[in-house]
């Protein structure tokens, strides 16, 4: 990335960041199926996710309207999920025996958390 500010609108400056590090993730996901009678199931699936050198754009104040726009490691963030759900096929055309209508249900909960850094600057010290 180009590390001098370059000018991408009226509004915004670009810049690179020259110590920007790569972005890395664990992940892990687990899953289960279980098979009822007629054909119906239920399943749950679980994952972890783990990112470290997370990259986010950053942005400060270069003038009064324009601002600088600099992506830069932030820090690293947490990701747990679990996703339960059902598949139910309530009718069956015994004359084809073929499927004619099936239910989909499924309820994802989601925790994520950001461990970022902070930056000085004419606001304040903030988190970004």
């Amino acid at each position: 990335m180009n590390p001098f500010p370059e000018r991408d609108h009226s509004e915004t400056l670009e810049q690179g960041d020259p110590t920007l590090l790569p972005e890395f993730m664990d992940i892990f996901e687990v899953g289960l199926t279980k098979n009822l009678n007629d054909g119906n199931s239920i399943f749950a699936t679980g994952y972890s996710r783990k990112t470290k050198n997370l990259v986010n754009r950053v942005n400060t104040i270069f003038n009064d309207t324009i601002l600088n726009r600099i992506y830069s490691n932030v820090g690293h963030r947490k990701s747990l999920s679990l996703e339960i759900g059902t598949q139910l096929k309530p009718t069956t055309n015994y004359v084809y025996e073929v499927d004619i209508f099936i239910i989909n249900l499924s309820y994802t909960l989601n925790s994520n958390k950001n461990k970022s850094k902070f930056i000085e600057s004419e606001f304040g010290k903030r988190e970004f």
